[in-house]
């Protein structure tokens, strides 16, 4: 479903004061109302831009603990699996 064109504008308007809209949901009425007007029946995904930044360093870098993997590598695996687990926090 497309969003409407008033939504957007709606959106477009508030989101230079989105960090202090957020700190209004420490409220719980206000909370509430966010996720009736903006979450429930809403399938949201956020993935990031695919940006590579090559830099020359003269120095060994230690291999990281984790990896990032490609949105499109992803967006297969999601499509393949056969179950959705969704976070609704981060650690």
């Amino acid at each position: 479903m497309q969003p409407s064109k008033r939504y957007v504008r709606l959106l477009e308007k508030f989101f230079p004061h989105r960090f202090k809209i957020a700190r209004l949901s420490k409220l719980p009425i206000v909370r509430y109302i966010f996720t009736k007007m903006i979450f429930e029946k809403n399938n949201l995904t956020y993935l990031t831009k695919d940006n590579i930044i090559e830099l020359q360093l003269n120095k060994r870098i230690k291999p990281p603990d984790s990896i990032v993997v490609p949105s499109k590598v992803v967006k297969y695996f999601i499509e393949e699996s056969s179950y959705c687990f969704i976070m609704n926090f981060c650690s």
